[in-house]
């Protein structure tokens, strides 16, 4: 009796980098590639691994809605292999690339799996064979190469904007607007917060009046006492331009001013920071704040 062959189940993936959308159109035209792809190789669709907003070659970004939980379930045999619309959607760190190559030869070596695929819309490799692996560890050489000038030319580019006093976010801190313009709700609600800090209220005691008044951070979630210290530590409140951390300086040593605006005056960023810090514990002085910021319920939405 010969035995039915076995259906691959292959997994469509998809993955982009810097969006803010909940599902970047390009992952759903990056699928539009993979389906087809599947049923042409007359294999069948697991659900979908999708990344969304995430780098296949910054070292700190871990893939963990779409990567990881592929690579764990191919482990446990939920899946014989994947299809994306390029190889570099996949692999831009080689590490990765070697980690998936030593998965695919377990599973077919060792536990006579069939044969794990890796479909692209342009190729097919075998990354249980030598010469498969040696394509691959080629072109994912390149695309880690391309991905680090770039990286570069990037870095460059908004640095250099940073120092004419321009700056660029993907998200906006709180009393910003998407654009970098001041919100002016969120501003005055900042402001005010400033001289709760100044009269010797703590963060986590701000974070709690903002909570009580529904007052969200920027992306709408929840604030603490550690999110309310980010926010006035931050130079940029004070409208300095940060590039990487840095709070910049021209050549004279004076500080480089955002163009579009700041939410405190140095000196009262410098109060509020020295009141923050850790080694300060001024009695917190009789307030009506949490009243004040009831007023403020549902003014700040997270934009």
């Amino acid at each position: 009796m010969v035995e039915p062959k076995h259906l691959l189940r292959v997994s469509p993936y998809g993955r982009i980098s810097d969006s803010d959308e909940e599902r970047a159109p390009g992952i759903d035209r990056q699928l539009r590639t993979v389906y087809p792809l599947i049923e042409r190789n007359g294999a069948v669709p697991t659900r979908e691994y999708i990344d969304n907003d995430k780098s296949a070659f910054k070292e700190d970004v871990v893939r963990d809605e779409g990567f990881e939980p592929w690579l764990e379930d191919f482990i446990a045999d939920k899946t014989d292999g994947i299809a994306a619309w390029d190889l570099d959607r996949v692999f831009r760190q080689p590490i990765d690339l070697e980690r998936v190559i030593k998965a695919y030869c377990q599973a077919y070596f060792k536990e006579k799996r069939p044969k794990p695929v890796f479909w692209t819309a342009s190729m097919t490799l075998d990354l249980t064979d030598t010469d498969g692996q040696m394509v691959a560890r080629m072109l994912v050489s390149v695309a880690n190469q391309s991905s680090g000038k770039t990286a570069k030319r990037s870095s460059d580019f908004y640095r250099d904007e940073a120092y004419k006093g321009i700056i660029y976010s993907n998200y906006p801190a709180f009393g910003r607007n998407p654009d970098g313009s001041l919100n002016e709700v969120q501003v005055t609600i900042a402001r005010d917060g400033a001289e709760e800090l100044r009269n010797g209220v703590r963060p986590t005691g701000l974070a709690e009046m903002w909570r009580e008044a529904g007052i969200t951070t920027a992306r709408g979630g929840r604030w603490t006492g550690h999110g309310v210290s980010r926010l006035y530590r931050d130079p940029g409140i004070a409208g300095i331009a940060v590039y990487k951390g840095e709070a910049l300086k021209d050549a004279d040593g004076n500080y480089i001013m955002r163009k579009d605006g700041a939410i405190l005056n140095i000196a009262t960023w410098e109060d509020v920071c020295e009141e923050i810090n850790p080694s300060a514990r001024k009695r917190p002085t009789s307030t009506p704040a949490a009243f004040r910021y009831l007023a403020w319920s549902g003014a700040s939405s997270g934009v």
